[in-house]
């Protein structure tokens, strides 16, 4: 199934950071992007991303102020939000030399000590070993730093895998189904409203109505008429598919899995997921395990 990839939207005052992340992320992700936190809102409000990723400080409205404002407006409340805080070494670019770009150059994210490794492709060993050295600064950094608001916040430096690993947690990874929307953009817009949501095991059907600002009813009774389903299953639907995405890029630990796309019980996960594909998770990684292979 084809199907658009999501949209990253990136903000950052740095042309040289700014066109590193782009370059890294336009890959796998529809990248659109803004140079300070005004432009960085206006692209939200016009744009509604899947996800945004901006730095914390900025000319203008910086990224806490930035990530506030999403998360308090009702429009696009549900975006996911990732902030790049400078760390205490930032300014030295201490540890940097190793990252390199697509082209095996430095890249700008090392020389102002903002990320290592290129996403896709960074040692995980020097990942771990990465954020072992900086759990320090970061608990010390997270002390001084304003309360957040926001669903992620990553130290400079940071290691770039750890970002994808994010960007994955976040984002859909599978083409979404074809249904037939008699209400025009409305079941999109659930669907997308789902998948930024999928590892929250509080998100039900409930919460999903909320979010869409309906009632339950409302929105049982329009999602049955545009998709024949019911907003409980839907949502269970789309937590299976990532699951399915997880173990065939390789992610063989069920465990793991099941909590990354909100199931909080391993038995109840194996259980649906038997019901929905007629095998159990073990059996399906034993078949499709890596089947998309690296990109």
């Amino acid at each position: 199934m084809t199907v658009a990839p999501a949209t990253v939207l990136v903000v950052e005052d740095n042309d040289e950071m700014r066109a590193f992340l782009c370059r890294q992320l336009a890959d796998h992700y529809r990248v659109i992007e803004a140079r300070n936190g005004d432009e960085g809102w206006q692209q939200v409000q016009e744009s509604q991303p899947d996800l945004l990723l901006s730095d914390t400080e900025m000319p203008g409205p910086d990224g806490w102020t930035l990530g506030r404002r999403v998360k308090e407006s009702t429009d696009v409340r549900s975006i996911p939000v990732i902030l790049l805080e400078g760390g205490p070494g930032e300014s030295q670019g201490a540890e940097s030399s190793s990252a390199q770009d697509e082209n095996g150059q430095p890249s700008p994210a090392s020389r102002e000590g903002g990320a290592r490794q290129s996403i896709h492709s960074s040692p995980k060993a020097d990942a771990t070993d990465f954020r072992r050295e900086n759990r320090e600064q970061r608990t010390a950094a997270s002390a001084s730093r304003p309360e957040p608001e926001v669903d992620v916040v990553l130290q400079k430096p940071f290691v770039l895998d750890e970002l994808q690993q994010h960007l994955e947690r976040y984002l859909p990874t599978r083409g979404l189904p074809d249904y037939v929307d008699a209400a025009g953009d409305f079941l999109k817009e659930v669907v997308q409203t789902i998948e930024r949501r999928l590892h929250d095991p509080d998100f039900t059907a409930g919460a999903l109505a909320d979010a869409m600002s309906l009632s339950r009813r409302h929105l049982t009774r329009r999602v049955k008429a545009a998709a024949d389903t019911t907003p409980a299953a839907l949502i269970r639907e789309r937590r299976i598919e990532r699951a399915k995405a997880h173990f065939e890029a390789g992610d063989t630990k069920v465990v793991d899995v099941c909590a990354a796309v909100g199931f909080r019980s391993a038995s109840h996960f194996s259980q649906s997921f038997r019901k929905h594909e007629g095998c159990s998770p073990t059996t399906y990684i034993e078949q499709n395990g890596s089947r998309g292979g690296s990109t």
